[in-house]
């Protein structure tokens, strides 16, 4: 009996078994989608109305007219969003199409590409143990780029782990994508091109070959690095998104890594067992697991529900879990041995739909609950300004992604995030960030609010502006938000009554 699952000979080679799965993995998936097919996240639009800026002429720029600033994190998402603009078609569209085509296509990469590293009945089950993740689902259509990163990690991963090491030029290529979909691409190009020839490194006889390989696998992406950092100097004088100095070390010790590791507890043991059964190069998929997790420990817990930002490496684990329970198979003999793997398999992705935090039930509600009460208060807030904004009137507001796209005009954000000045301050508290959005004598301040009737405030930040004296010259004149008693955010919109 073999101990651990073996690259599939013939991998063009397909079973009803293998596809059977592949069709239940796009089933279940495609359920999941539809449960939230609804969600677009405030984010999301923080990089639309970059890229509308773009399309519109004003450069890269937050504020038509103001000054240029990075507040976005994916700038291949940014630029191809403003290309879609710039043509006259719908940039949220695109954003949420290709989304979902990330996501489609990454259940075929780990079934397809899978079997040549795992053999098939790992590569099938790890693509059903993707497809069984709801948080996966709600990330896929929310607007991001959260599953492109996935898409690229993973297929990168999966060439490099094949016998041989695959297509140095190729991989390249995808490694050098990574550093223009997220900041932490080059690190974890790095990671993946040191780990996959380390070996070759310290062998005499094949490190003139390691050498020309990693000419590719680490010098495409550091090239596309440089450039990407000569054109962000060249556009913004400085060398790191706001997002990094904004999230970097300024959350609670390991909370979101943590979540992630609760979220995914199902897959963990089995993901452990297939990375001491599976062959040495294929361990090769737990190299972004280890970076992401060590890097998450000090990460900000923003904008983070199902784990977002640690999402990227739930493929890897997934597959390394696949390799896991296809190890059960040594168990037993005949007919009898799939049963325990194919019961094991379908136990954890049942886990992962209907029990573990991030069920599609819990899943569906925070979709219904997030689009008809945030987004509704937002969008309405949004619309409300926008037809009373006049040229050089400022407002203020915290959740600066649904409301600014819809308001346009010049807004100034509570949190930071989409300040030039964040560069040259740093992250500050909230104290100093209330009094400057006050100093700025804006028009309308915006504030959130537990309840429509009162300012109940949800941050700190707002807290501290309703409190300030300077705030008594304002006057409410708006709230935005659903009819709905179950529905606890609202925006209380301000107007300064200063001649």
């Amino acid at each position: 009996m073999r101990t651990h699952p073996r690259p599939d000979p013939d991998p063009a080679r397909f079973e009803p078994a293998a596809v059977a799965a592949l069709a239940a993995a796009a089933v279940l998936f495609s359920v999941l989608l539809y449960v939230v097919r609804e969600f677009v996240t405030d984010d999301a639009y923080i990089s639309l109305r970059y890229a509308r800026n773009f399309a519109d002429g004003f450069g890269p720029v937050w504020n038509p007219g103001g000054d240029a600033v990075e507040g976005f994190s994916n700038p291949l998402y940014v630029f191809a969003e403003a290309f879609v603009y710039w043509l006259g078609g719908n940039g949220l569209l695109f954003a949420r199409a290709a989304g979902v085509a990330s996501g489609l296509g990454l259940i075929v990469t780990v079934w397809w590409a899978g079997r040549a590293v795992l053999g098939r009945f790992a590569a099938s089950a790890a693509a059903l143990l993707v497809a069984a993740s709801p948080g996966l689902a709600y990330w896929t259509v929310g607007g991001l780029e959260t599953l492109p990163m996935a898409l690229v990690i993973t297929a990168s991963a999966l060439i490099l782990a094949r016998p041989g090491g695959g297509s140095a030029v190729w991989v390249g290529v995808l490694l050098a994508l990574l550093p223009w979909i997220r900041p932490e691409g080059l690190a974890i190009a790095g990671a993946l091109a040191f780990f996959s020839e380390i070996g070759g490194l310290l062998d005499a006889a094949r490190r003139r070959r390691t050498l020309g390989r990693l000419v590719w696998l680490a010098g495409l992406p550091l090239l596309s690095q440089l450039l990407l950092q000569a054109l962000r100097w060249a556009l913004y004088r400085h060398m790191l998104p706001n997002s990094v100095i904004y999230k970097s070390g300024t959350g609670e010790f390991a909370e979101v890594t943590i979540k992630f590791l609760l979220e995914t507890a199902p897959l963990w043991p089995l993901a452990v067992l297939g990375f001491l059964v599976v062959p040495p190069r294929a361990r090769l998929l737990a190299a972004p697991a280890a970076v992401y997790l060590v890097a998450s420990l000090t990460f900000l817990d923003s904008v983070n529900l199902f784990s977002r930002l640690l999402l990227p490496i739930f493929p890897p684990v997934a597959l390394l879990a696949g390799a896991g329970a296809a190890s059960l198979l040594a168990l037993g003999d005949g007919r009898a041995a799939w049963l325990r793997p194919a019961a094991t398999t379908l136990a954890v992705a049942g886990l992962m739909v209907v029990v573990m935090p991030g069920n599609v039930g819990f899943t569906n509600r925070q979709t219904h609950e997030y689009m008809s009460c945030k987004h509704v208060a937002r969008q309405q807030g949004g619309e409300w300004l926008a037809q009373r904004l006049q040229p050089g009137d400022v407002y203020v507001i915290g959740d600066a992604g649904v409301l600014p796209f819809y308001a346009g005009g010049f807004a100034h954000d509570l949190f930071g995030l989409n300040d030039p000045r964040l560069q040259e301050l740093g992250p500050t508290p909230a104290a100093e960030r209330a009094n400057r959005a006050l100093e700025m004598q804006p028009r309308f301040i915006v504030l959130s609010s537990k309840n429509p009737d009162t300012v109940n405030p949800h941050y700190t930040v707002d807290r501290l502006v309703r409190r300030d004296d300077r705030f008594d010259a304002y006057e409410r004149v708006m709230v935005a938000g659903p009819d709905d008693a179950a529905c606890d955010y609202y925006l209380h919109i301000f107007e300064s009554q200063t001649p």
